[in-house]
């Protein structure tokens, strides 16, 4: 048998864990909820990869990246070291790479952030292009991008600089600067 001594103490046990986890839920303090970290990645892929095709099939842009994470909060995606190239057939293709970049939640903007470099390869009619920047909004559904920036366009032996571009990649290749342009050209 149980002694009364011994009832005693457990009925009292049980009634200070009663009170301890009243005074707990009264004070607003509960022991199994941590706080989620705020702005934390929900998922990321190193080497990734990503092709878009156009209506015909054919490769339409391509992006590359070191390192991609995916923040669920606000649906952002950041990007370590991006490269995106934009086909355009059957004409050369943009190559655009930059330190960093991020891109909305809709998809509609990508923020291409620190040194960016946009390349065309040379064709039979035009000459290699090379455009170094920094800070670059691009619009991957309209192949729009622009930068207020400088910028420094080298078509060798030919550079021309200015501050501030607006480029439309699809054919017909449209570029403008915005202020202070200068060039030296040659033949």
């Amino acid at each position: 048998m149980i002694s009364n001594t011994r009832k005693f103490s457990y009925l009292l046990l049980i009634v200070l864990s009663i009170a301890s986890g009243w005074l707990l839920k009264l004070n607003g303090i509960e022991d199994d909820k941590i706080p989620a970290l705020r702005h934390s990645p929900d998922f990321f892929s190193t080497d990734y990869v990503k092709w878009e095709m156009d209506d015909r099939g054919l490769p339409k842009k391509k992006l590359v990246v070191d390192k991609m994470e995916h923040y669920a909060d606000d649906g952002v995606t950041r990007f370590q070291n991006p490269k995106v190239d934009f086909k355009n057939h059957p004409s050369v293709s943009w190559a655009i790479r930059s330190e960093a970049g991020e891109l909305s939640n809709d998809g509609k903007d990508l923020k291409l952030t620190g040194a960016v470099i946009i390349e065309r390869g040379p064709s039979e009619k035009q000459r290699m292009l090379k455009i170094i920047t920094r800070n670059l909004q691009v619009k991957p559904e309209t192949n729009q991008a622009e930068t207020q920036e400088r910028v420094e366009i080298l078509s060798p032996p030919s550079v021309t600089t200015g501050v501030g571009m607006k480029m439309f990649f699809a054919e017909p290749v449209k570029l403008r600067l915005l202020a202070n342009v200068k060039g030296k050209y040659e033949k």
